[in-house]
């Protein structure tokens, strides 16, 4: 379980926050990018367009999921792994989906007659949205890096607790062996009482 107190729990939660509002910024911006190019465009050809749409999905869930996460203690080691699978997925899609729209909209020519006509500005829009999504895949790197120095912190923090107290039993032991060695010489030996409570020898029958 995660501590309620540890070094980069404020900071963390910042993080999800911020990845969620830059995710679902780049969500929105590409929802209406992803419209005009249907309009402007055939459904087969912006299908990869839609990617980065879903990049932005993922984050914005993981960001509620963690957050929800984070308020019932769930262990830093799972959120670590959680936000380094959603940096590497929304990190393939956005790639994709912007590699796929440079090169059929922007590097063909095309970026001329959509992007300054007075119908459409959608690639302004979408060079705005990819910045967001990258804002938020900068996010989530960075929540695997804290998450995972959290995850430290309170593994060794769980160890120093779980120690023993150091207790130094030497002299009880010495003490009682004294004790032991005296009784023992006592019962074996009458000549080591002390001779006031020796037997005198008339008393012996």
């Amino acid at each position: 379980m995660a501590s309620s107190r540890t070094p980069f729990r404020n900071l963390i939660f910042l993080l999800r926050v911020g990845a969620g509002i830059f995710g679902t910024a780049g969500l929105g911006l590409y929802i209406v990018v992803f419209k005009d190019v249907l309009n402007d465009w055939d459904s087969q050809e912006a299908g990869l367009t839609a990617l980065p749409i879903a990049a932005g999905g993922i984050i914005l869930i993981w960001s509620i999921l963690s957050a929800i996460f984070m308020l019932i203690r769930m262990s830093h080691l799972f959120l670590t792994i959680g936000d380094f699978f959603i940096f590497i997925a929304a990190t393939v899609l956005g790639v994709i989906g912007f590699y796929h729209d440079d090169e059929t909209y922007l590097s063909t020519g095309n970026a001329n007659t959509f992007s300054w006509d007075n119908d459409s500005s959608w690639l302004q829009i979408e060079e705005i949205g990819a910045v967001m999504l990258l804002v938020a895949v900068v996010h989530q790197l960075l929540l695997v890096l804290f998450n995972f120095l959290e995850y430290r912190h309170v593994k060794r923090a769980g160890r120093r607790v779980s120690l023993p107290p150091y207790i130094d039993y030497q002299p009880a032991a010495i003490e009682k062996k004294d004790d032991f060695e005296l009784d023992w010489q006592s019962v074996v030996s009458e000549k080591t009482l002390p001779s006031v409570v020796k037997k005198p020898v008339s008393a012996v029958v």
